[in-house]
């Protein structure tokens, strides 16, 4: 079988509620001071990347900043900021910010911001305690399942993933039947 899409996987440099005692009661934090450094391995290990067609964000205020720190420089690669990637839980961490404020923070991202408005709506995505919502940690097995289709109907070859250790943990295939749990910064690269 021939490989028809190559997906690189990143999990979002480290934030402030991933510093021990890991304080999850922190509202979609940013990057810790660590976070922001560990963006130069990170660049290194992606230039080894011969192509990216597309690169896909959770809209967490940590997948964004990983994003405009790793990719910033290369604006001509489309990004899609997809609700989706944001993290399982609903720890106040892992819940996003409304949408104005985002594009009140990152400025750059404005016509991502108004595709994703038109795409997937204004504020809905936040919506995580609502059981039914596709957005609940209930029905995360729907949600990976969407993304996944979603994916793969996508015409692009070369797609380049930055979310969330949880979601991450549910859209990568498991290894000896155990989940993968990427650190901070990591890129595992899985061919469909």
């Amino acid at each position: 079988m021939s490989t028809q899409k190559v997906v690189y996987y990143m999990r979002h440099f480290e934030a402030l509620h991933n510093i021990p005692p890991h304080n999850f009661s922190i509202h979609d934090p940013e990057l810790s001071s660590l976070g922001q450094n560990q963006a130069t391995n990170a660049i290194q290990n992606i230039q080894t990347i011969s192509s990216i067609d597309l690169v896909v964000c959770s809209p967490l205020i940590r997948t964004l900043q990983t994003y405009l720190l790793v990719f910033n420089n290369q604006r001509n690669i489309p990004l899609i900021i997809h609700p989706d990637l944001q993290e399982v839980c609903n720890e106040p961490c892992d819940i996003g910010s409304p949408l104005n404020d985002l594009k009140t923070k990152f400025p750059t991202l404005l016509n991502e911001f108004d595709v994703f408005e038109d795409t997937f709506g204004g504020n809905e995505w936040l919506e995580k305690n609502d059981l039914e919502s596709i957005y609940s940690p209930k029905q995360i097995q729907q949600r990976t399942k969407r993304f996944l289709q979603w994916l793969m109907n996508r015409s692009e070859k070369h797609i380049f993933i930055i979310s969330h250790n949880l979601m991450l943990q549910e859209l990568l295939p498991k290894e000896k039947n155990r989940k993968i749990n990427l650190k901070n910064g990591e890129i595992k690269t899985i061919e469909y």
